[in-house]
């Protein structure tokens, strides 16, 4: 992954302060065209096996569980699970929203048979898209991509989750950074990973996002597997 030469936040900064843009910008950078060609192999094989420790067949199932007809996909990857999952239609409407172009568009062209949508968003900022509208909302591997504390990342989910119909689901997996998480390997990983800022996730812990899940939704799931939280999680009832 493509390092930067900016300095490394500090724990203090990115729990309290507003992330910088080019804090912002640097996860979405990682994502060069020669990442993309090995992705599958190495992060959602490899790392996801051996450092993080959580199959990536484990995520797959949250899409084949709870991808609804109509799917917003937040931080795409590659489109993985998009292309591997189970859809409950033929023809699902699938909403791409990420911050990189070029995963955007290596995402597009991997699912073009359903003509997908793509919008270039943060999820640290409101995505434009209309509320209460969408059967799913999946945000895998994103958070522990994005700076800012845990709070910050939890409140995010929050306004994600506002897409939804009543029914609907928000779903998806994150790294953990805290330290009982992880093996002496995966730990040295996870802080040069943070150190090069490919992740921002030094601080985060399954806890505050509990208490953020149960803050911004009516009902969630949360699985630990290895160094991953995975979750699936209703949004509240709105007027």
């Amino acid at each position: 992954m493509t390092p930067r030469l900016e300095p490394p936040m500090t724990a203090e900064s990115m729990t309290t302060s507003e992330p910088s843009p080019d804090a912002v910008a640097a996860g979405a950078a990682a994502y060069t065209s020669g990442l993309l060609r090995i992705y599958d192999a190495f992060v959602l094989g490899f790392s996801a096996r051996v450092l993080w420790r959580c199959r990536t067949e484990r995520m797959l199932a949250l899409y084949d569980r709870h991808a609804g007809e109509r799917h917003v996909d937040v931080g795409v990857g590659t489109g993985y699970l998009l292309d591997r999952c189970t859809w409950p239609v033929q023809r699902p409407q699938i909403t791409l929203v990420d911050l990189s172009p070029t995963a955007l568009e290596y995402t597009a062209a991997r699912i073009e048979r359903y003509a997908p949508r793509t919008v270039q968003a943060s999820v640290l900022d409101e995505v434009p898209l209309p509320e209460r509208e969408y059967d799913s909302v999946g945000c895998t591997y994103l958070l522990h991509c994005v700076p800012g504390g845990m709070e910050r990342k939890a409140a995010a989910l929050g306004r994600l989750g506002k897409l939804l119909v009543p029914g609907g689901t928000l779903f998806g997996a994150t790294i953990l950074g805290t330290a009982d998480r992880h093996t002496p390997l995966s730990r040295a990983v996870n802080t040069l990973y943070n150190r090069k800022r490919i992740f921002a996730n030094a601080d985060d812990d399954v806890d505050t996002l509990r208490r953020g899940l149960d803050t911004h939704f009516a009902s969630y799931e949360l699985d630990l597997v290895g160094a991953v939280a995975l979750f699936a999680a209703q949004p509240l009832t709105r007027m």
